[in-house]
């Protein structure tokens, strides 16, 4: 709690200070220009202090640093019309409020696309991870099978044979595999099965059937991507 009120205070401190300069300089009686400025600027300055709510939600450092090089450049983009329309105080207040309303307008644009493409991004990294992980098991699964057969050639050969390609497998996937990922560990479920009754032949034949749905499951994920 101490530290969250520690940085909460270094956040807002820099704005307190320029916002108490603006009102020495210029008072409280000021031209809509200027408030339009002052307004612009605090929302940029907030903007970035805010960063952290989006940017500490993604665990990649790369995902996070791209939403504070975004705020940062909106925040530095800002003060530049902000700080001369302030200053100068033009009688037309028009263009400077269209000018910053569309510095505004494209930083949230850019800051929300890149938030969804890191999130996107994010998902489909934990995806493959997550696969990686099951084919690692399934095939861990087959070998602990398969050093039951050392005695038994043709089948000790049929199973490692399932072992390279799920090793060889691509470790994305998507919806039109769904069905098919689940028959592989199916299959893999009924040789272990198989292997505990003793039975051969069984096993040889869930072997071939193993080794086809692999294959058409790499065949289809080709298709798709």
């Amino acid at each position: 709690m101490k530290n969250f009120f520690a940085k909460f205070i270094l956040s807002v401190l820099p704005i307190a200070v320029v916002d108490s300069l603006f009102f020495i300089l210029f008072g409280t009686e000021n031209s809509l220009t200027r408030w339009i400025s002052f307004g612009f600027c605090n929302l940029a300055y907030l903007c970035l202090i805010m960063t952290p709510l989006f940017a500490n939600s993604g665990k990649f450092m790369s995902n996070r640093a791209s939403l504070w090089y975004i705020s940062g450049w909106y925040l530095f983009l800002e003060l530049i019309p902000g700080v001369i329309c302030i200053w100068v105080n033009p009688v037309d207040y028009r263009w400077p409020l269209i000018v910053q309303a569309l510095l505004c307008i494209i930083f949230v644009f850019w800051f929300l696309l890149t938030y969804i493409t890191n999130n996107n991004i994010n998902q489909s990294i934990e995806e493959q991870k997550a696969y990686s992980t099951r084919i690692k098991m399934l095939t861990l699964q087959l070998k602990n099978i398969q050093k039951e057969f050392t005695d038994k050639p043709e089948l000790y050969a049929k199973i490692d044979k399932s072992c390279l390609k799920l090793q060889a497998s691509p470790i994305r996937s998507c919806e039109e595999i769904k069905d098919i990922e689940e028959e592989i560990a199916i299959y893999i479920a009924e040789i272990n099965g198989a292997a505990v009754s003793g039975d051969d032949e069984t096993i040889s034949n869930l072997t071939t059937k193993l080794n086809k749905k692999i294959d058409e499951r790499n065949t289809t994920l080709k298709f798709n991507h």
